[in-house]
């Protein structure tokens, strides 16, 4: 999770990002290994250089890929699948 926290007695109104990770605070080495990362120097050092990567061409998703089945709809029929059990239904997972 990250988290943008303001400094209150600060008038330069300054901003702060802080990394968590099952809620414990994560270092960040773009920061200097510090927990709380003033947020102008987050965006350049640890946001910028990941802009520059373009969806499709890091993860090479072609147009074929894209138009299959959504991942979405399985996950939607395997909770359908299993709340339904109670009520029933019998139906196989390998149905699913």
């Amino acid at each position: 999770m990250l988290v943008l926290y303001s400094c209150p007695a600060n008038t330069s109104n300054k901003h702060f990002v802080q990394v968590l990770h099952n809620e414990h605070p994560i270092p960040m080495p773009g920061c200097d290994g510090t927990d709380f990362c003033p947020l102008d120097v987050f965006k350049e050092r640890i946001v910028a250089p990941h802009l520059k990567h373009d969806y499709n061409s890091v993860c090479n998703v072609k147009l074929e890929q894209q138009e299959q089945k959504p991942v979405a709809s399985k996950l939607s029929q395997l909770f359908r699948w299993m709340f339904s059990l109670g009520n029933g239904d019998k139906r196989s997972l390998d149905e699913l």
